[in-house]
């Protein structure tokens, strides 16, 4: 599978794809460096991604 994110300050749309090009979508808040820090962008990752994806399923 593939995980591919678009982010920008305000928000961030993830997108995960198998081989049969299923897509599962899942938003997060923005995760621009500039402006949160490397913990808060962490925290994010881990309590709304990895709850919502199997992170040994992604290559």
């Amino acid at each position: 599978m593939l995980l591919v994110c678009d982010s920008g300050s305000t928000k961030a749309d993830w997108c995960l794809v198998d081989k049969y090009n299923n897509r599962k979508f899942i938003s997060t808040c923005g995760m621009n460096p500039y402006n949160i820090s490397q913990e808060a962008i962490c925290q994010e990752i881990e309590s709304v991604l990895i709850s919502n994806i199997n992170p040994k399923d992604v290559d």
